[in-house]
């Protein structure tokens, strides 16, 4: 006759990590007859203060499937395995194999997990199957997980007889549970937080908690499998008030966070799991109540881990505000108590924590006068400039001048008040350069931050030196040979291509100079606007070179206002397109056919008379070395002319003459972006670019 296997799973309401809260179940009766019980516990432990159970509403206890395995007395060798055997009612029915029957055998079981094939699991032993892999995407909202991986051995070697009952098997849960409850003193709740004269309120009904770094992957064991960068996520979950999640009584709780183990000691910070715990806040300020979210950062693992079948209850009482930031939180660091799945609480009181966080680390002032940044402390802040900085690009070869001084850095004023802090600077329009401000922030509990702030003023200078590249990365339609004439289609020449180095005039300058206006004094005659054609055109004579000249916007040529427009962002070639005269009509070529430093063909222009003038006035204010050094074609078709009593452009257009050109290119409408290879002659005027190779 047929012999069977029942499996009776009995879940007593225990702890996770449990071991030993079953009574001794004795032997089976005559009803048993042909048939092997084995019970089956989760696993309890064995505190003094007591287990804490597993939720039943949140199948934390469910058992629905489970892989069964009989081994020697040992445990070492396997003498058969039944898989994926569902269990209803907690009970589990098998034929019971030749292979066991009369034996003394151990039965492992791995329960809720059907990812293995019985090639994965056949054969090998409990220490072997304890090292394979699991994988579970973890809930990431406030839905329930469906069940939990759960695995164990028995203690010792049972005969497998007809209607003998074995066990209790204990099981244990792979995972960890998290659950955080934040409490905010009554008063807070009732009467607010005031700071300085502000005064916030939680909206308790709207926080929420986010756990970084959940661990999706790990050994059936829980402790062999060491996650790799791939195998982390975020879970998100968000507050209800009542404890209906846990059975706890506190007053807003929310669905348990799941994790397998983590362990980031020494050298795998980047991998900790926390908690990042949202409460939105309420303030009025000027007639106007608005809500912001605040951040907190809570630790889990005392030790840097995270371990198998524990219970991480963490109580988090908060009286002060977070982090506007999310990805800068504001830390708990106080001591915690990690034991096993059991009702201890652990306490993150933060009125303990010292900490410092601003808003922001970085700061951009746009032609901008002040600034205000927010900050969370722990303790009365201050602040000073400690460092301010500039480029000085006056000579060929630029230098940075840095002020440290305190005596020297007196107009930069800066002060803290409460949660505020506000810098201030007059911005000089006569800098022409960003200037770069280091501020020191620290509170009482020698805490640290630096603020850097940029200052740009309303019309500032950006060089890049390309002395090292240039002969390599200049181009006029696509010759780069140093001593070389170039020719457009009908072999007019475009000029010549020339090392900066053979100059005998002032024309020796390898910086690339990068003009940006964001406003012009009110008494200045030019006017910021685009300069170039509305329509582009192709311009005849450049098609022989990877397909030619496709859609250029060459600068308007007229005598009305293009002549005081001056683009809001311009760069000006370097010396490396010195070149000998030619008329009008080629050195617009020329400029529609240069390239340099990465700035494709097909995008540099002639300038007007007002870049030509502004770059003049620079230079004659010393921002930056002379540019112009001889007679200069202006898009008007007039020619600016050098001389030692100071420049002036000529009466009328002179187009059939020749003269050179310095070609500009406009930054505001391409950008700053290089191309891939800034060695190769590249067409830029249409999308996609075009290299000759």
């Amino acid at each position: 006759m047929k012999r069977y296997i029942l499996i009776t799973g009995i879940l007593t309401v225990c702890a996770w990590l449990l071991n030993s809260c079953q009574e001794d179940l004795g032997a089976g009766t005559d009803n048993d007859k042909g048939v092997l019980t084995i019970q089956l516990n989760s696993m309890a432990a064995t505190r003094a203060d007591g287990p804490i159970a597993g939720i039943e509403d949140l199948n934390e206890n469910l058992l629905k499937q489970a892989d069964v395995f009989f081994f020697d007395e040992n445990g070492g060798s396997q003498l058969y395995y039944e898989e994926k055997v569902s269990v209803e009612n907690n009970t589990l029915l098998l034929m019971l194999p030749a292979e066991v029957e009369g034996k003394n055998c151990k039965i492992g079981i791995i329960a809720n997990y059907g990812g293995f094939s019985k090639t994965d699991v056949e054969g090998k032993s409990w220490a072997e199957l304890q090292k394979l892999q699991i994988t579970t995407a973890f809930k990431n909202n406030d839905t329930k997980e469906e069940q939990f991986v759960m695995q164990g051995i028995s203690d010792k070697a049972y005969p497998l007889a007809s209607g003998t009952t074995v066990g209790p098997i204990e099981l244990k849960r792979v995972a960890a549970k998290i659950s955080l409850y934040p409490q905010i003193p009554e008063e807070i709740i009732r009467d607010g937080l005031e700071i300085d004269g502000v005064t916030y309120k939680p909206l308790l009904g709207r926080m929420s908690v986010s756990m970084q770094n959940v661990v999706k992957k790990a050994s059936v064991d829980g402790i062999t499998y060491a996650p790799g960068s791939d195998d982390f996520t975020t879970a998100q979950r968000t507050y209800k008030r009542g404890g209906d999640h846990t059975g706890d009584s506190d007053a807003y709780s929310h669905l348990p966070l799941y994790t397998y183990p983590n362990d980031w000691t020494t050298g795998k910070e980047e991998q900790e799991s926390y908690l990042r715990l949202c409460i939105p806040w309420t303030y009025t300020r000027n007639g106007v109540t608005s809500a912001t979210d605040y951040f907190y950062r809570v630790a889990i693992g005392g030790d840097n881990k995270i371990k198998s079948n524990a219970f991480y209850r963490i109580t988090v009482n908060v009286s002060i505000l977070g982090s506007v930031d999310p990805d800068n939180l504001t830390p708990v660091e106080g001591k915690f108590l990690i034991k096993d799945w059991t009702t201890q609480k652990i306490d993150a009181d933060m009125n303990r924590y010292e900490y410092l966080v601003l808003e922001t680390n970085s700061v951009t002032l746009n032609n901008e006068d002040e600034a205000t940044i927010y900050l969370a402390t722990s303790s009365a802040a201050s602040a000073k400039v400690v460092k301010v900085s500039y480029p000085d690009y006056s000579r060929v070869n630029s230098t940075v001048t840095t002020i440290t001084n305190p005596s020297q850095l007196t107009d930069y004023e800066v002060d803290v008040f409460g949660q505020t802090l506000v810098f201030k600077h007059e911005v000089d329009p006569e800098a022409f350069t960003p200037q770069t401000i280091e501020i020191e922030v620290t509170n009482e509990d020698g805490k640290k931050e630096t603020l850097m702030i940029v200052q740009y003023p309303p019309i500032y200078i950006v060089a890049e030196n390309n002395q090292a590249n240039g002969g390599n990365n200049r181009f006029v339609y696509g010759v780069k040979k140093n001593g070389a004439e170039v020719y457009d289609d009908r072999n007019s020449s475009l000029g010549g291509v020339y090392s900066y180095n053979y100059s005998t005039g002032s024309n020796s300058n390898p910086n690339q100079y990068t003009i940006y206006i964001s406003a012009l004094d009110v008494n200045d005659k030019y006017l910021i606007g685009d300069p170039r054609q509305e329509s582009p055109t192709k311009l005849s004579n450049l098609n022989n070179k990877n397909g030619g000249l496709q859609s250029y916007m060459p600068t308007q040529d007229d005598n009305g206002n293009t002549n005081l427009v001056i683009a809001p962002a311009f760069k000006i070639a370097s010396s490396w397109g010195m070149t000998t005269g030619g008329s009008y009509t080629q050195m617009q070529r020329r400029c529609a056919s240069y390239q340099e430093n990465g700035y494709p063909a097909g995008r540099w222009r002639l300038p007007t008379e007002s870049e030509i003038e502004y770059i003049v006035k620079l230079s004659d204010q010393r921002k930056i070395p002379e540019l112009f050094d001889g007679e200069y074609f202006a898009a008007s078709g007039r020619v600016y002319k050098t001389s030692t009593s100071g420049g002036s452009f000529s009466k009328n257009p002179d187009k059939n003459s020749e003269h050179a050109v310095r070609c500009v290119y406009d930054v505001w409408y391409w950008g700053n972006d290089k191309i891939p290879n800034p060695n190769v002659f590249t067409w830029g005027d249409t999308d996609p670019i075009r290299p000759s190779n």
